[in-house]
């Protein structure tokens, strides 16, 4: 299952790659949040499964960083409550440090799950990780 559960994280990391193209880069004004499409089987709501990340926020670049084609990540460490809300955020990693905190941590807190369940209840789950890419093309 943990095996499972960093591939599907290693899928979101490229869904959630910044990237500009040009010399003048764009920069993603606002944010979205979309669905993963890991959700939607209905046969996860029967079964015992790890937390199943349901809709992320693709983070805003921010317009700075973007035009001085600065690129970086932040590395979260956080817990799935029970409802499928990330709670207990820390960054633990950003490069370059502090570029990157404020938009990524937006974004992370807007994530939705479909928490882990054992025995058919809704269980915490601690110790996720989350590496967030900020490059720019």
């Amino acid at each position: 299952m943990v095996k499972t559960i960093k591939n599907i994280l290693s899928v979101l990391l490229l869904l959630l790659v910044v990237s500009c193209a040009s010399n003048k880069p764009n920069v993603v004004t606002g944010s979205t949040l979309s669905s993963t499409g890991l959700c939607e089987n209905n046969n996860i709501d029967q079964s015992d499964h790890e937390a199943i990340p349901c809709m992320i926020m693709q983070p805003r670049y921010p317009r700075a960083a973007a035009l001085d084609r600065i690129m970086g990540h932040v590395r979260f460490s956080f817990t799935v409550s029970e409802t499928g809300l990330p709670v207990d955020l820390e960054i633990v990693e950003s490069v370059p440090e502090g570029v990157f905190n404020r938009v990524a941590m937006v974004a992370m807190t807007q994530w939705q799950f479909k928490p882990k369940k054992v025995n058919g209840s809704a269980v915490r789950q601690e110790s996720m990780t989350y590496l967030m890419e900020f490059k720019v093309e």
